[in-house]
């Protein structure tokens, strides 16, 4: 409930403003994102604030004036995360490596159960006895395979029901996608590289949360569909870069 009333009155104060012609900075409305996205998902919005974090030092570095403000940043996040540890009598390396399993596990608790559902099931983890226990290992292990199950399945070499023969249609024209979400990335990333990282980083983290959390075929495709619209924001400039590439060679040719 509170949560929701804060949302209600934020809408309210936006409308308020813009019927005043009050314009706000684009750095007041990340934030008003980033808080709207924790009263919603609040893990997304952690994932979020701290890909936008790097994306402003990232600029700030850049800037000559703002790389003093970089290495305060920088020094600010030393002591959290070595100097508090250590005076509370903890080595920082074994506290973040703790926190981080605890999440990891829990990630694979959620990959073991919709893997153990019916249907087309897949497995990502190694359980084998040199490696059973070691939770950062077996995500690290289990990332590549992850992340072609999210992406790429159903495949259409291992078609095994009528739903992936009616998906396949789909999944011709997301393989297109992906490759001119490469190309545009790989544009975007020479032209604007603060405001592209932010986006990549979003999307490299939360593509790996879903493929270390997912383990069926159709779970995959579903929650595909979540990240989709980010992915085709790479799709559409690498379409638009080839299209230009394509209209030039056109008309120097004709020439």
């Amino acid at each position: 409930i509170p949560n929701g009333l804060g949302l209600v009155w934020a809408c309210w104060a936006a409308v308020r403003l813009i019927r005043e012609g009050i314009r706000l900075t684009p750095t007041v409305h990340l934030v008003a994102a980033v808080l709207f996205l924790w009263t919603v998902r609040p893990p997304i919005a952690v994932v979020e604030g701290i890909c936008l974090a790097i994306g402003f030092w990232w600029a700030a570095f850049r800037w000559r004036r703002g790389r003093v403000v970089s290495v305060v940043a920088l020094a600010v996040i030393w002591a959290a995360t070595v100097v508090l540890p250590g005076r509370a009598g903890v080595a920082p390396g074994r506290f973040w490596l703790t926190k981080v399993e605890g999440q990891l596990d829990q990630l694979r608790s959620m990959q073991r159960g919709t893997a153990s559902s019916t249907g087309s099931s897949y497995y990502l983890y190694d359980e084998s006895s040199e490696i059973r226990g070691r939770t950062l290992d077996q995500a690290l292990r289990a990332i590549g395979k992850g992340w072609a199950y999210y992406l790429l399945a159903p495949f259409p070499w291992h078609v095994s029901t009528r739903l992936q023969v009616a998906a396949m249609p789909e999944m011709l024209l997301w393989y297109v996608l992906l490759l001119c979400g490469g190309v545009g990335g790989w544009v975007l990333c020479r032209r604007r590289p603060a405001e592209t990282l932010v986006l990549l980083l979003t999307l490299v983290i939360l593509t790996t949360l879903m493929a270390l959390s997912t383990g069926n075929i159709g779970v995959a495709f579903r929650h595909r569909g979540i990240l989709v619209p980010l992915y085709l924001v790479f799709s559409a400039a690498g379409i638009g870069w080839l299209s230009r590439v394509g209209s030039r060679r056109r008309d120097a040719s004709a020439l």
